[in-house]
């Protein structure tokens, strides 16, 4: 079901939107994508144990979803894990990962992302 929404500006909805019974609550979230990693278990260990908990230390962060569980009707996904996170808006989302947290949460990546990741991001 479709919900109509009013446009204030080219592209921009206002936040928090009411359309009827449903009010829409305008976030920004930055998506990783980590590609099938060398090691899986040296993967798991240290995303659970080190990079997450840097990840929650990040000032501005409204809510993260992580997790390692990824399907595909592929014999293997082409993706090991997932993980989104969830700020006010787009520029609230830059000023955190600038901060000496988003930095260091950064940082870490290479230390376990040994199969590559893609990243992007979306206002929802």
């Amino acid at each position: 079901m479709r919900h109509p929404v009013s446009l204030t500006a080219v592209g921009q909805t206002p936040c928090p939107v009411a359309t009827g019974s449903v009010t829409f609550f305008c976030m920004h979230t930055l998506v990783v994508l980590f590609r099938q990693p060398r090691d899986p278990a040296a993967f798991r260990r240290h995303y659970r144990n080190v990079h997450l908990p840097l990840v929650r230390n990040i000032p501005g962060l409204r809510e993260l979803r992580a997790s390692e569980e990824l399907r595909s009707a592929e014999e293997q996904p082409p993706y090991f894990a997932l993980f989104e996170a969830d700020f006010d808006d787009e520029s609230a989302m830059q000023e955190s990962l600038t901060t000496a947290e988003g930095q260091a949460a950064n940082a870490d990546i290479p230390r376990f992302a040994t199969g590559g990741l893609t990243v992007f991001t979306y206002r929802n």
